[in-house]
């Protein structure tokens, strides 16, 4: 008895004949059933010729080989800067991967001198946020991403920005391990002297 020693006598259950219903208790009176196999009506090698003549020629498919995956290029805009206006933007390559590094450069003017300042990234895949980090603004630096997968390197300004032309530059390696998806990342900075942003652009992209 799987039920265990509890169970009726030390792990056996009595079964009493007759008692219910006419098969007795857990049908142990009842007659005992089984299939019954009946000989084949052809034989196999009818069977064998009858499909043959059934059999239909179909011709081969011919597979097309899968091609590169083509995503879209980034889509970048200028979101407002108080201290520096930019109006063009270069991405290379066109069309980012995981695994390689991105490098995109914005160019632009600078309408007021910018000293110093603090430079804001911030990344989303759709609405949620998945990164953010700040360092300064102007000369070279580096924001680590989480977990060890690599850093976000930044080309800052040439402090002190004078009048005129402007130029800054970001390099982001997304990991092979990046989760396929549409990413919007938000580069801005804020300035002693300016309300709000001094400078801004944001990245459309997907991967």
């Amino acid at each position: 008895n799987s039920w265990g020693e509890s169970w009726g006598m030390g792990g056996y259950a009595l079964l009493e004949r007759g008692k219910d219903q006419w098969g007795g208790q857990c049908g142990i009176l009842s007659v005992a059933s089984y299939p019954i196999l009946f000989p084949p009506t052809t034989t196999a090698a009818a069977t064998t010729a009858q499909d043959e003549q059934d059999e239909v020629a179909v011709e081969p498919v011919e597979r097309e080989e899968a091609g590169p995956v083509v995503r879209a290029e980034p889509e970048i805009k200028d979101c407002g800067g108080k201290a520096i206006s930019f109006t063009e933007f270069k991405v290379s390559p066109s069309s980012p991967s995981k695994g390689d590094p991105v490098n995109l450069t914005a160019t632009g003017q600078a309408l007021s001198e910018v000293a110093s300042g603090t430079f804001n990234v911030e990344v989303k895949m759709g609405f949620l946020k998945v990164f953010s980090g700040s360092t300064d603004l102007c000369g070279e630096h580096s924001i680590n991403l989480p977990l060890g997968l690599g850093d976000v390197k930044i080309h800052g300004l040439s402090c002190p920005q004078a009048l005129g032309p402007a130029e800054f530059g970001i390099e982001v390696n997304f990991p092979a391990l990046t989760p396929s998806g549409s990413y919007s990342i938000t580069a801005s900075a804020t300035s002693d002297g300016f309300d709000g942003n001094a400078m801004c652009f944001e990245i459309d992209m997907d991967l």
